[in-house]
């Protein structure tokens, strides 16, 4: 059941707002879900993406996405299309980092644990039901963020999304 939630998790957090950014073929990402219920930290969730092509006929990015929870080796394969409409293009990533106050959003600073430092713009919302999500803009591919937490309602309710490593195709 914790399995389905934390994929779950993740599929509602890459699919909300500000997550996508113009990826090119061959760009790829790491992230590491976390699921807090209660209080209790689940196991962490592994998901690595990478685009794989382009129709320029349908205008859409090919995706491939593996997952495995963090110490069992099994895991799922997924292949999936984003409309590139849906895309954020490094132009308006760059443009909301320039101007994050614009879009009321706080300027930071995000440090991957080699200690690698990027520029974010971290935005943030709060849905019908009170939780807060915290979206870190960031030139990483192939989605234009490089954090995102949601933190429920109740107390000790967290899901969170964090790049761990990334490459450039080009």
């Amino acid at each position: 059941m914790f399995k389905k939630y934390i994929l779950l998790s993740f599929c509602i957090l890459v699919g909300a707002p500000y997550t996508f950014a113009m990826p090119f073929v061959g760009d790829s990402s790491t992230v590491i879900s976390k699921v807090t219920l209660n209080g209790l930290a689940y196991t962490d969730n592994i998901c690595s993406t990478i685009s794989t092509s382009y129709d320029s006929c349908k205008n859409e990015y090919q995706f491939i996405e593996s997952c495995h929870l963090k110490n069992e080796p099994q895991g799922t394969f997924t292949k999936f299309v984003v409309p590139a409409s849906e895309m954020r293009s490094d132009a308006i990533v760059s443009e909301i980092i320039s101007n994050c106050s614009n879009h009321n959003g706080t300027p930071s600073t995000h440090t991957f644990a080699n200690g690698y430092k990027i520029p974010v713009c971290i935005l943030a919302s709060k849905d019908s039901d009170g939780a807060l999500t915290e979206i870190y803009i960031a030139h990483v591919p192939p989605f234009g963020f490089v954090k995102q937490v949601r933190s429920g309602p109740k107390v000790g309710n967290l899901s969170s999304i964090e790049v761990i490593n990334f490459s450039f195709a080009k």
